[in-house]
Protein backbone atom coordinates (compact mmCIF):
# COMPACT_ATOMS: atom_id res chain seq x y z
CA UNK A 1 0.00 0.00 0.00
CA UNK A 2 2.59 2.21 0.92
CA UNK A 3 4.86 1.99 -1.99
CA UNK A 4 2.40 2.06 -4.18
CA UNK A 5 1.43 5.29 -3.20
CA UNK A 6 5.54 6.30 -3.66
CA UNK A 7 5.42 4.87 -7.23
CA UNK A 8 1.83 6.92 -7.55
CA UNK A 9 3.36 10.52 -6.05
CA UNK A 10 6.78 9.73 -8.76
CA UNK A 11 4.50 9.15 -11.06
CA UNK A 12 2.52 12.29 -10.58
CA UNK A 13 5.85 14.82 -10.68
CA UNK A 14 7.02 12.98 -13.57
CA UNK A 15 3.77 14.01 -15.24
CA UNK A 16 3.90 17.40 -13.84
CA UNK A 17 7.66 17.61 -15.31
CA UNK A 18 6.43 16.60 -18.71
CA UNK A 19 4.04 19.18 -18.59
CA UNK A 20 6.66 21.82 -17.73
CA UNK A 21 8.88 20.41 -20.85
CA UNK A 22 5.82 20.42 -23.44
CA UNK A 23 4.36 22.67 -22.36
CA UNK A 24 6.32 25.62 -20.95
CA UNK A 25 3.17 28.24 -20.58
CA UNK A 26 1.84 26.14 -18.34
CA UNK A 27 4.68 27.34 -16.13
CA UNK A 28 5.12 30.74 -16.39
CA UNK A 29 2.28 33.39 -18.31
CA UNK A 30 4.13 34.81 -21.56
CA UNK A 31 5.54 38.05 -21.62
CA UNK A 32 4.27 40.61 -24.38
CA UNK A 33 7.59 41.01 -26.07
CA UNK A 34 7.97 37.34 -26.81
CA UNK A 35 4.40 37.73 -28.11
CA UNK A 36 5.68 40.47 -30.32
CA UNK A 37 2.64 43.00 -28.86
CA UNK A 38 2.50 44.94 -26.30
CA UNK A 39 -0.36 47.18 -25.38
CA UNK A 40 -0.13 50.45 -23.09
CA UNK A 41 -2.66 52.69 -21.23
CA UNK A 42 -2.11 55.22 -19.18
CA UNK A 43 -2.89 53.95 -15.78
CA UNK A 44 -2.27 50.39 -16.76
CA UNK A 45 -4.85 47.36 -15.86
CA UNK A 46 -4.54 43.70 -13.78
CA UNK A 47 -1.47 42.64 -14.08
CA UNK A 48 0.30 45.21 -15.59
CA UNK A 49 2.02 42.92 -18.05
CA UNK A 50 1.13 43.77 -21.00
CA UNK A 51 -0.34 41.18 -22.70
CA UNK A 52 -3.64 42.28 -23.59
CA UNK A 53 -6.04 45.25 -22.32
CA UNK A 54 -7.07 44.05 -19.67
CA UNK A 55 -3.34 43.51 -18.48
CA UNK A 56 -1.80 46.57 -20.07
CA UNK A 57 1.17 48.57 -18.98
CA UNK A 58 0.96 51.48 -17.12
CA UNK A 59 2.60 53.96 -19.64
CA UNK A 60 5.54 52.65 -21.41
CA UNK A 61 8.32 50.07 -19.85
CA UNK A 62 11.39 50.95 -18.94
CA UNK A 63 13.34 49.14 -21.71
CA UNK A 64 12.03 48.44 -25.27
CA UNK A 65 12.16 45.08 -27.42
CA UNK A 66 13.53 44.65 -31.08
CA UNK A 67 10.65 42.88 -32.76
CA UNK A 68 8.02 44.63 -30.73
CA UNK A 69 5.34 46.69 -31.47
CA UNK A 70 3.59 48.78 -28.59
CA UNK A 71 0.07 49.47 -28.84
CA UNK A 72 -0.90 53.15 -26.93
CA UNK A 73 -4.56 53.67 -26.19
CA UNK A 74 -5.56 57.38 -25.97
CA UNK A 75 -6.14 59.18 -22.67
CA UNK A 76 -3.38 61.38 -20.82
CA UNK A 77 0.38 60.12 -20.01
CA UNK A 78 1.95 62.95 -17.12
CA UNK A 79 5.53 63.39 -17.42
CA UNK A 80 7.65 65.63 -15.36
CA UNK A 81 11.31 66.36 -15.71
CA UNK A 82 12.03 62.79 -16.50
CA UNK A 83 11.94 61.55 -20.66
CA UNK A 84 11.69 58.20 -22.25
CA UNK A 85 14.58 56.73 -23.47
CA UNK A 86 13.45 54.53 -26.53
CA UNK A 87 17.49 52.65 -27.72
CA UNK A 88 18.28 49.25 -28.66
CA UNK A 89 20.12 48.21 -31.58
CA UNK A 90 17.52 46.72 -33.84
CA UNK A 91 17.54 45.40 -37.59
CA UNK A 92 14.83 46.11 -40.24
CA UNK A 93 13.41 42.58 -39.63
CA UNK A 94 13.18 43.64 -35.92
CA UNK A 95 11.87 46.91 -35.27
CA UNK A 96 10.76 48.90 -32.16
CA UNK A 97 7.25 50.41 -33.09
CA UNK A 98 5.03 52.45 -31.25
CA UNK A 99 1.29 52.79 -32.84
CA UNK A 100 -1.59 55.30 -31.88
CA UNK A 101 -3.94 52.31 -31.43
CA UNK A 102 -6.77 52.69 -33.53
CA UNK A 103 -9.78 50.52 -34.34
CA UNK A 104 -8.94 49.04 -37.86
CA UNK A 105 -5.59 50.33 -37.56
CA UNK A 106 -2.11 49.11 -37.33
CA UNK A 107 -2.54 45.54 -35.83
CA UNK A 108 -5.71 45.08 -35.63
CA UNK A 109 -5.68 46.59 -31.45
CA UNK A 110 -9.99 46.61 -30.93
CA UNK A 111 -9.73 42.68 -31.84
CA UNK A 112 -7.31 42.38 -28.41
CA UNK A 113 -9.27 41.35 -25.03
CA UNK A 114 -10.15 44.23 -23.47
CA UNK A 115 -10.40 46.58 -25.99
CA UNK A 116 -12.44 49.66 -25.07
CA UNK A 117 -13.29 52.31 -27.87
CA UNK A 118 -12.46 55.23 -26.10
CA UNK A 119 -8.83 53.60 -26.63
CA UNK A 120 -9.04 54.13 -29.89
CA UNK A 121 -10.91 57.48 -30.27
CA UNK A 122 -9.09 59.53 -28.16
CA UNK A 123 -5.59 61.12 -28.66
CA UNK A 124 -2.59 59.91 -26.56
CA UNK A 125 -1.41 62.97 -25.19
CA UNK A 126 1.73 63.07 -23.56
CA UNK A 127 1.63 66.15 -20.77
CA UNK A 128 3.10 67.59 -18.50
CA UNK A 129 2.33 69.97 -15.68
CA UNK A 130 2.67 73.32 -15.86
CA UNK A 131 5.80 74.18 -13.56
CA UNK A 132 5.52 78.28 -12.02
CA UNK A 133 8.68 79.34 -13.54
CA UNK A 134 8.31 79.57 -17.07
CA UNK A 135 11.76 79.67 -17.82
CA UNK A 136 12.67 76.34 -16.02
CA UNK A 137 14.05 73.73 -18.71
CA UNK A 138 12.67 70.31 -18.94
CA UNK A 139 14.23 67.52 -20.83
CA UNK A 140 12.67 65.78 -24.29
CA UNK A 141 9.43 63.74 -23.87
CA UNK A 142 11.08 60.95 -25.97
CA UNK A 143 14.64 60.16 -26.78
CA UNK A 144 15.16 58.29 -29.98
CA UNK A 145 18.90 56.89 -29.83
CA UNK A 146 18.72 53.32 -30.99
CA UNK A 147 18.68 51.68 -34.48
CA UNK A 148 15.42 51.17 -36.38
CA UNK A 149 12.76 52.96 -34.34
CA UNK A 150 9.15 54.01 -35.56
CA UNK A 151 7.12 56.56 -33.29
CA UNK A 152 3.15 57.00 -35.32
CA UNK A 153 0.39 58.27 -34.35
CA UNK A 154 -1.24 56.60 -37.14
CA UNK A 155 -3.90 59.23 -37.83
CA UNK A 156 -4.57 61.58 -39.69
CA UNK A 157 -3.90 59.66 -42.99
CA UNK A 158 -1.04 60.77 -45.20
CA UNK A 159 -2.19 63.85 -47.25
CA UNK A 160 -1.67 67.25 -47.75
CA UNK A 161 -0.36 69.10 -44.33
CA UNK A 162 -3.22 70.07 -42.18
CA UNK A 163 -4.15 71.65 -38.79
CA UNK A 164 -7.26 70.74 -38.42
CA UNK A 165 -7.69 67.00 -37.58
CA UNK A 166 -6.77 65.47 -34.53
CA UNK A 167 -3.31 63.79 -34.67
CA UNK A 168 -3.19 60.29 -32.73
CA UNK A 169 -0.06 61.21 -30.32
CA UNK A 170 0.10 64.73 -28.94
CA UNK A 171 2.97 65.64 -27.16
CA UNK A 172 2.12 68.97 -25.05
CA UNK A 173 3.35 71.08 -22.83
CA UNK A 174 3.36 74.79 -21.27
CA UNK A 175 7.01 74.28 -19.86
CA UNK A 176 10.44 75.31 -21.91
CA UNK A 177 11.47 72.20 -22.80
CA UNK A 178 15.01 71.63 -24.34
CA UNK A 179 13.27 69.68 -27.14
CA UNK A 180 10.19 67.68 -27.89
CA UNK A 181 12.08 64.68 -29.32
CA UNK A 182 15.33 63.95 -29.84
CA UNK A 183 16.25 62.06 -32.46
CA UNK A 184 20.10 60.66 -31.98
CA UNK A 185 19.53 57.19 -33.96
CA UNK A 186 19.91 55.84 -37.64
CA UNK A 187 16.52 54.61 -39.29
CA UNK A 188 14.40 56.51 -37.39
CA UNK A 189 10.92 57.58 -38.47
CA UNK A 190 8.51 60.08 -36.08
CA UNK A 191 4.80 60.16 -37.82
CA UNK A 192 1.49 61.33 -37.25
CA UNK A 193 2.18 63.38 -33.62
CA UNK A 194 1.25 66.70 -33.23
CA UNK A 195 4.32 69.16 -30.86
CA UNK A 196 2.06 71.93 -29.20
CA UNK A 197 4.48 74.41 -26.56
CA UNK A 198 1.92 76.98 -26.31
CA UNK A 199 2.54 78.76 -23.32
CA UNK A 200 0.85 81.51 -20.89
CA UNK A 201 2.99 85.07 -21.93
CA UNK A 202 4.82 83.27 -24.73
CA UNK A 203 4.57 86.63 -26.57
CA UNK A 204 5.17 90.09 -24.83
CA UNK A 205 3.55 91.90 -22.14
CA UNK A 206 2.89 95.32 -22.74
CA UNK A 207 4.35 97.30 -19.82
CA UNK A 208 1.50 100.38 -19.17
CA UNK A 209 4.59 102.00 -16.42
CA UNK A 210 7.83 102.31 -15.81
CA UNK A 211 10.48 104.11 -13.64
CA UNK A 212 13.73 103.79 -11.65
CA UNK A 213 14.83 104.99 -8.64
CA UNK A 214 17.90 104.36 -7.04
CA UNK A 215 19.00 101.99 -9.37
CA UNK A 216 15.95 99.59 -9.43
CA UNK A 217 13.41 99.40 -12.45
CA UNK A 218 9.80 98.80 -11.51
CA UNK A 219 7.46 98.25 -14.11
CA UNK A 220 3.55 97.76 -14.13
CA UNK A 221 2.27 95.59 -16.76
CA UNK A 222 -1.24 95.33 -18.44
CA UNK A 223 -1.50 91.72 -17.33
CA UNK A 224 0.00 89.28 -14.00
CA UNK A 225 2.31 86.95 -16.19
CA UNK A 226 3.26 83.72 -14.69
CA UNK A 227 6.66 84.37 -14.25
CA UNK A 228 9.06 84.08 -10.71
CA UNK A 229 11.70 85.49 -9.74
CA UNK A 230 14.90 84.51 -10.92
CA UNK A 231 13.61 84.22 -14.24
CA UNK A 232 15.60 86.96 -17.49
CA UNK A 233 13.58 89.72 -19.07
CA UNK A 234 14.04 92.08 -22.35
CA UNK A 235 12.38 95.20 -22.12
CA UNK A 236 11.38 96.94 -25.48
CA UNK A 237 10.19 100.46 -27.32
CA UNK A 238 10.77 102.30 -23.76
CA UNK A 239 11.98 105.57 -22.89
CA UNK A 240 14.18 107.48 -22.77
CA UNK A 241 16.64 105.21 -24.47
CA UNK A 242 18.57 104.17 -21.41
CA UNK A 243 15.28 102.42 -19.91
CA UNK A 244 15.12 100.33 -23.51
CA UNK A 245 17.03 96.68 -23.14
CA UNK A 246 15.28 94.92 -25.78
CA UNK A 247 18.10 93.57 -27.60
CA UNK A 248 20.52 92.89 -24.49
CA UNK A 249 21.42 89.86 -22.16
CA UNK A 250 18.18 90.90 -20.45
CA UNK A 251 18.01 91.53 -16.47
CA UNK A 252 17.09 89.07 -13.82
CA UNK A 253 13.56 89.95 -12.11
CA UNK A 254 14.51 90.46 -8.46
CA UNK A 255 10.75 91.33 -7.02
CA UNK A 256 7.01 90.41 -8.24
CA UNK A 257 4.22 92.04 -6.77
CA UNK A 258 0.59 91.15 -8.84
CA UNK A 259 1.41 93.31 -12.22
CA UNK A 260 4.66 94.93 -10.96
CA UNK A 261 7.89 93.45 -11.62
CA UNK A 262 11.26 94.93 -10.58
CA UNK A 263 15.13 94.58 -11.58
CA UNK A 264 18.09 96.33 -11.12
CA UNK A 265 19.61 98.51 -13.80
CA UNK A 266 22.14 101.57 -12.90
CA UNK A 267 21.00 104.43 -13.41
CA UNK A 268 19.58 108.32 -12.80
CA UNK A 269 15.93 108.38 -11.21
CA UNK A 270 13.46 108.95 -13.84
CA UNK A 271 10.06 108.24 -15.24
CA UNK A 272 9.65 106.34 -18.29
CA UNK A 273 7.08 106.94 -21.02
CA UNK A 274 5.65 104.01 -22.18
CA UNK A 275 3.93 103.17 -25.59
CA UNK A 276 1.49 100.81 -27.22
CA UNK A 277 4.36 98.88 -28.44
CA UNK A 278 6.31 98.90 -24.99
CA UNK A 279 6.64 95.16 -23.91
CA UNK A 280 8.36 92.72 -21.84
CA UNK A 281 9.11 89.10 -22.75
CA UNK A 282 10.79 86.30 -20.98
CA UNK A 283 14.35 85.90 -22.41
CA UNK A 284 14.34 81.91 -23.11
CA UNK A 285 16.63 80.71 -25.37
CA UNK A 286 14.90 79.28 -28.26
CA UNK A 287 14.46 75.07 -27.68
CA UNK A 288 13.28 72.66 -31.09
CA UNK A 289 10.19 70.79 -31.34
CA UNK A 290 12.42 68.15 -33.05
CA UNK A 291 16.26 67.89 -32.77
CA UNK A 292 18.84 65.92 -34.67
CA UNK A 293 21.48 65.45 -32.64
CA UNK A 294 23.99 63.04 -31.94
CA UNK A 295 28.24 62.58 -31.14
CA UNK A 296 27.88 60.64 -34.80
CA UNK A 297 25.90 62.24 -37.09
CA UNK A 298 22.22 60.37 -37.00
CA UNK A 299 21.12 59.41 -40.99
CA UNK A 300 18.16 57.44 -42.59
CA UNK A 301 15.64 59.80 -40.37
CA UNK A 302 12.09 60.94 -41.45
CA UNK A 303 9.75 63.46 -39.41
CA UNK A 304 6.37 63.25 -41.65
CA UNK A 305 2.53 63.83 -41.29
CA UNK A 306 3.41 66.09 -38.29
CA UNK A 307 1.59 69.35 -37.17
CA UNK A 308 4.49 71.37 -35.34
CA UNK A 309 2.73 74.52 -33.76
CA UNK A 310 3.20 77.34 -31.22
CA UNK A 311 7.06 76.34 -30.56
CA UNK A 312 10.14 78.81 -30.16
CA UNK A 313 11.63 76.21 -33.07
CA UNK A 314 10.42 74.03 -34.64
CA UNK A 315 13.66 71.67 -36.19
CA UNK A 316 17.09 71.76 -35.23
CA UNK A 317 19.71 69.99 -36.58
CA UNK A 318 23.14 69.14 -34.83
CA UNK A 319 23.77 67.09 -38.27
CA UNK A 320 21.80 64.73 -40.18
CA UNK A 321 22.38 62.35 -42.97
CA UNK A 322 19.88 60.95 -45.86
CA UNK A 323 16.78 62.73 -43.86
CA UNK A 324 13.63 63.90 -44.25
CA UNK A 325 11.21 66.23 -43.34
CA UNK A 326 8.11 66.08 -45.16
CA UNK A 327 4.20 66.70 -45.47
CA UNK A 328 4.58 68.41 -41.61
CA UNK A 329 2.25 71.55 -41.22
CA UNK A 330 4.19 73.86 -39.00
CA UNK A 331 3.29 77.14 -37.65
CA UNK A 332 4.04 80.02 -35.20
CA UNK A 333 7.67 79.62 -33.86
CA UNK A 334 8.73 83.02 -31.21
CA UNK A 335 11.67 85.05 -32.13
CA UNK A 336 12.84 88.18 -30.17
CA UNK A 337 15.64 90.72 -30.56
CA UNK A 338 17.58 89.25 -27.91
CA UNK A 339 16.82 85.41 -28.91
CA UNK A 340 16.83 84.87 -32.14
CA UNK A 341 14.90 81.93 -34.04
CA UNK A 342 14.35 80.52 -37.26
CA UNK A 343 12.21 77.38 -38.70
CA UNK A 344 14.98 75.05 -39.79
CA UNK A 345 18.27 75.48 -38.85
CA UNK A 346 21.31 74.11 -37.73
CA UNK A 347 24.84 72.50 -39.18
CA UNK A 348 24.57 70.46 -42.18
CA UNK A 349 21.38 68.55 -43.40
CA UNK A 350 22.81 66.50 -45.91
CA UNK A 351 21.19 64.21 -48.57
CA UNK A 352 17.85 65.15 -47.26
CA UNK A 353 14.48 65.97 -48.42
CA UNK A 354 12.60 68.96 -47.05
CA UNK A 355 9.01 68.55 -49.40
CA UNK A 356 5.17 68.76 -49.19
CA UNK A 357 5.57 70.81 -45.86
CA UNK A 358 3.21 73.85 -45.26
CA UNK A 359 4.45 76.50 -43.08
CA UNK A 360 2.66 79.29 -41.70
CA UNK A 361 3.80 82.51 -39.17
CA UNK A 362 6.68 81.95 -38.77
CA UNK A 363 9.24 84.23 -37.73
CA UNK A 364 13.10 84.83 -37.02
CA UNK A 365 15.57 83.85 -39.96
CA UNK A 366 14.74 81.37 -43.21
CA UNK A 367 12.75 78.35 -43.21
CA UNK A 368 16.55 76.81 -43.94
CA UNK A 369 19.95 78.46 -42.97
CA UNK A 370 23.27 76.96 -41.76
CA UNK A 371 24.40 78.44 -38.78
CA UNK A 372 28.36 77.20 -39.05
CA UNK A 373 30.71 77.54 -42.25
CA UNK A 374 30.13 73.70 -42.74
CA UNK A 375 29.11 72.67 -46.09
CA UNK A 376 25.29 71.44 -47.08
CA UNK A 377 25.29 69.27 -49.65
CA UNK A 378 22.74 67.85 -51.77
CA UNK A 379 19.32 68.87 -50.48
CA UNK A 380 15.90 68.56 -52.49
CA UNK A 381 13.39 71.55 -51.40
CA UNK A 382 10.13 71.34 -53.38
CA UNK A 383 6.78 71.45 -53.15
CA UNK A 384 6.54 73.76 -50.10
CA UNK A 385 3.91 76.23 -49.46
CA UNK A 386 5.18 79.09 -46.82
CA UNK A 387 2.93 81.84 -45.92
CA UNK A 388 2.25 84.72 -43.88
CA UNK A 389 -1.51 85.13 -42.56
CA UNK A 390 -3.17 88.38 -43.32
CA UNK A 391 -3.74 88.66 -39.08
CA UNK A 392 -0.24 88.19 -38.54
CA UNK A 393 0.94 90.30 -40.93
CA UNK A 394 -0.85 93.12 -39.83
CA UNK A 395 0.77 92.73 -36.25
CA UNK A 396 4.10 93.08 -37.90
CA UNK A 397 5.98 96.61 -37.93
CA UNK A 398 9.35 98.04 -39.15
CA UNK A 399 11.19 95.51 -36.84
CA UNK A 400 11.17 92.54 -34.24
CA UNK A 401 12.09 95.41 -31.63
CA UNK A 402 9.07 97.37 -31.74
CA UNK A 403 6.12 94.99 -31.31
CA UNK A 404 6.12 90.97 -29.54
CA UNK A 405 3.01 90.89 -28.25
CA UNK A 406 0.79 88.74 -30.75
CA UNK A 407 1.79 85.93 -33.43
CA UNK A 408 3.27 87.61 -36.09
CA UNK A 409 5.12 86.63 -39.25
CA UNK A 410 8.56 87.64 -40.80
CA UNK A 411 11.11 85.74 -42.42
CA UNK A 412 14.49 87.83 -42.98
CA UNK A 413 14.98 84.73 -46.07
CA UNK A 414 12.53 82.21 -46.50
CA UNK A 415 15.52 79.33 -48.20
CA UNK A 416 18.66 80.23 -47.65
CA UNK A 417 22.62 80.22 -47.23
CA UNK A 418 22.22 82.40 -44.37
CA UNK A 419 22.72 85.39 -46.86
CA UNK A 420 25.59 83.82 -48.16
CA UNK A 421 27.49 82.95 -44.83
CA UNK A 422 27.82 79.44 -45.67
CA UNK A 423 28.02 77.06 -48.71
CA UNK A 424 25.25 74.78 -49.72
CA UNK A 425 26.18 72.80 -53.08
CA UNK A 426 24.35 70.23 -55.70
CA UNK A 427 21.18 71.05 -54.40
CA UNK A 428 17.66 72.26 -55.72
CA UNK A 429 14.65 74.51 -54.83
CA UNK A 430 11.24 73.29 -57.18
CA UNK A 431 7.87 74.53 -56.87
CA UNK A 432 7.59 76.25 -53.67
CA UNK A 433 5.06 79.04 -53.20
CA UNK A 434 6.30 81.56 -50.59
CA UNK A 435 3.55 84.20 -49.86
CA UNK A 436 3.97 87.69 -47.15
CA UNK A 437 1.64 90.87 -47.25
CA UNK A 438 3.22 92.67 -45.20
CA UNK A 439 5.31 95.62 -46.29
CA UNK A 440 8.30 95.13 -44.68
CA UNK A 441 8.95 91.38 -44.66
CA UNK A 442 11.84 89.80 -46.67
CA UNK A 443 10.95 88.09 -49.83
CA UNK A 444 13.47 86.13 -50.69
CA UNK A 445 15.07 82.68 -51.90
CA UNK A 446 18.86 83.74 -51.51
CA UNK A 447 22.01 81.50 -51.88
CA UNK A 448 24.52 84.50 -52.40
CA UNK A 449 27.87 82.15 -51.36
CA UNK A 450 29.93 82.09 -54.61
CA UNK A 451 31.12 78.51 -53.46
CA UNK A 452 27.20 77.75 -53.47
CA UNK A 453 25.61 75.23 -56.20
CA UNK A 454 21.99 75.67 -56.33
CA UNK A 455 19.32 75.25 -58.60
CA UNK A 456 16.18 77.46 -58.28
CA UNK A 457 13.01 76.81 -60.37
CA UNK A 458 9.50 76.92 -60.61
CA UNK A 459 8.95 79.06 -57.93
CA UNK A 460 5.97 81.88 -56.58
CA UNK A 461 6.81 84.65 -54.62
CA UNK A 462 3.61 86.62 -53.94
CA UNK A 463 4.54 89.51 -51.80
CA UNK A 464 2.66 92.36 -53.15
CA UNK A 465 3.61 94.87 -50.86
CA UNK A 466 7.39 94.53 -50.02
CA UNK A 467 9.83 96.03 -51.73
CA UNK A 468 12.37 93.14 -50.48
CA UNK A 469 12.15 90.74 -53.14
CA UNK A 470 15.00 88.49 -54.29
CA UNK A 471 16.14 85.54 -56.17
CA UNK A 472 20.00 84.93 -55.77
CA UNK A 473 21.44 81.35 -56.63
CA UNK A 474 24.07 80.10 -59.15
CA UNK A 475 21.10 78.86 -61.39
CA UNK A 476 17.46 80.40 -61.32
CA UNK A 477 14.85 80.49 -64.07
CA UNK A 478 11.15 79.80 -64.31
CA UNK A 479 10.50 81.70 -61.27
CA UNK A 480 7.57 84.39 -60.66
CA UNK A 481 7.31 87.19 -58.35
CA UNK A 482 4.96 90.09 -57.19
CA UNK A 483 5.94 92.84 -55.33
CA UNK A 484 5.19 96.27 -54.34
CA UNK A 485 8.79 98.14 -56.23
CA UNK A 486 12.01 96.57 -57.57
CA UNK A 487 14.72 97.37 -55.41
CA UNK A 488 16.14 94.32 -54.41
CA UNK A 489 15.25 91.31 -56.74
CA UNK A 490 18.47 91.30 -59.17
CA UNK A 491 18.26 90.65 -63.02
CA UNK A 492 15.79 88.52 -63.81
CA UNK A 493 16.65 84.83 -65.82
CA UNK A 494 14.98 84.18 -69.26
CA UNK A 495 11.96 83.04 -68.13
CA UNK A 496 11.66 84.52 -65.20
CA UNK A 497 9.23 87.38 -64.62
CA UNK A 498 8.55 90.48 -61.72
CA UNK A 499 5.35 92.07 -61.85
CA UNK A 500 5.75 95.22 -59.19
CA UNK A 501 3.49 98.34 -58.27
CA UNK A 502 3.69 101.51 -58.98
CA UNK A 503 7.40 102.12 -58.95
CA UNK A 504 10.21 100.39 -60.66
CA UNK A 505 13.80 101.12 -60.46
CA UNK A 506 16.05 99.23 -63.25
CA UNK A 507 13.45 98.54 -65.82
CA UNK A 508 13.83 94.42 -64.58
CA UNK A 509 9.80 94.13 -63.45
CA UNK A 510 8.09 92.97 -66.83
CA UNK A 511 4.34 94.05 -65.95
CA UNK A 512 3.20 97.09 -63.62
CA UNK A 513 1.16 95.65 -60.94
CA UNK A 514 -2.60 95.17 -60.55
CA UNK A 515 -2.07 93.80 -56.89
CA UNK A 516 -4.71 90.82 -58.02
CA UNK A 517 -4.62 87.65 -55.91
CA UNK A 518 -4.07 84.74 -57.93
CA UNK A 519 -5.39 82.34 -55.13
CA UNK A 520 -8.86 80.49 -55.04
CA UNK A 521 -9.54 82.09 -51.32
CA UNK A 522 -5.88 83.31 -49.25
CA UNK A 523 -8.35 84.93 -46.46
CA UNK A 524 -7.15 83.89 -43.03
CA UNK A 525 -10.61 82.07 -42.82
CA UNK A 526 -9.98 79.65 -45.70
CA UNK A 527 -5.99 79.34 -46.54
CA UNK A 528 -6.63 78.06 -50.05
CA UNK A 529 -3.28 79.07 -52.13
CA UNK A 530 -4.83 77.12 -55.32
CA UNK A 531 -4.42 79.05 -58.02
CA UNK A 532 -7.77 80.35 -59.07
CA UNK A 533 -7.27 79.74 -62.59
CA UNK A 534 -5.04 78.30 -65.33
CA UNK A 535 -5.36 81.89 -67.14
CA UNK A 536 -4.95 84.35 -64.37
CA UNK A 537 -1.21 84.70 -65.73
CA UNK A 538 0.47 82.98 -68.65
CA UNK A 539 3.63 83.12 -66.57
CA UNK A 540 2.06 81.20 -63.53
CA UNK A 541 1.55 78.64 -66.12
CA UNK A 542 4.52 78.25 -68.22
CA UNK A 543 7.27 76.56 -65.56
CA UNK A 544 10.11 74.03 -66.78
CA UNK A 545 8.78 70.34 -67.28
CA UNK A 546 10.93 68.38 -64.26
CA UNK A 547 11.20 64.89 -63.20
CA UNK A 548 9.66 62.49 -60.50
CA UNK A 549 9.63 63.66 -57.31
CA UNK A 550 9.02 66.79 -58.45
CA UNK A 551 6.19 65.95 -60.44
CA UNK A 552 3.22 65.57 -57.87
CA UNK A 553 2.21 68.83 -56.27
CA UNK A 554 1.14 69.59 -52.80
CA UNK A 555 -2.28 68.69 -52.89
CA UNK A 556 -1.13 65.51 -54.65
CA UNK A 557 -2.12 66.23 -57.98
CA UNK A 558 0.19 65.60 -61.49
CA UNK A 559 1.73 68.72 -62.40
CA UNK A 560 1.32 67.92 -65.93
CA UNK A 561 -1.56 70.13 -66.69
CA UNK A 562 -3.65 70.51 -70.13
CA UNK A 563 -1.29 70.43 -72.76
CA UNK A 564 1.93 69.65 -70.93
CA UNK A 565 2.22 73.06 -68.97
CA UNK A 566 3.74 72.81 -65.43
CA UNK A 567 2.39 75.55 -63.29
CA UNK A 568 4.99 77.46 -60.74
CA UNK A 569 4.37 77.34 -57.19
CA UNK A 570 3.57 74.64 -54.62
CA UNK A 571 -0.36 74.35 -56.15
CA UNK A 572 -2.07 73.69 -59.17
CA UNK A 573 -4.43 75.46 -60.55
CA UNK A 574 -7.98 74.71 -58.96
CA UNK A 575 -9.62 73.06 -62.13
CA UNK A 576 -6.85 70.29 -62.04
CA UNK A 577 -6.67 70.02 -58.42
CA UNK A 578 -6.40 66.19 -56.48
CA UNK A 579 -10.02 65.53 -56.08
CA UNK A 580 -8.60 63.17 -53.24
CA UNK A 581 -4.99 63.90 -50.93
CA UNK A 582 -2.36 60.95 -51.61
CA UNK A 583 1.10 63.14 -51.63
CA UNK A 584 3.30 60.34 -50.64
CA UNK A 585 6.55 62.33 -51.27
CA UNK A 586 10.29 60.92 -51.05
CA UNK A 587 10.29 58.24 -47.95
Amino acid sequence: MELGKVGFKALGYTMLLLSILVFPSLSAAATCEANGSCYVTPAGAGALTGVDWNNAYAGFPASFTCGVTYYVAGGAYNYTSTSTTISNSCTSGTPIVIDKAVSGGPGNPQNVVGWQASYGTSQAVFQQTTDPDPEKSYVAFFVLSGNYITLDGVVPASGTPTKTQAYGIALKTANNIKEFGNLTGTNLIVRHVEFDQSQPNYYGVTITAASRTSNVVTLTLASTPSWVIGDVINVCNLSPSDLNACSTAGFTISSISGSQVQYSQTGTNETGTVSAKSYSVLDIPPSPAVQFSSASVPSNIVVSDDYIHDVREPAFSNGCDTCALQRDYISRNLSTPAQHSAGISGVPFNNSVIAFNVYEDLMGTSLVESTSALTWQNIAIYNNLSFCTQAADANWNVSLSESALSPQCGVSSFFSDDDGSNVITGSVVYGNTLVARANSVSCKIWYGNVSSTVTVENNLLYCPNTSSVKIIASTHDYNTGFMFANNNVGTPSAHEYWYCGPTSDGGLCTNPLSFLDPFVNSADSTENFQLSSETIDPHLNDGVTLATPYNVDLAGSARLGPGGVWVRGALNWLPNSATSLSVTGVQ
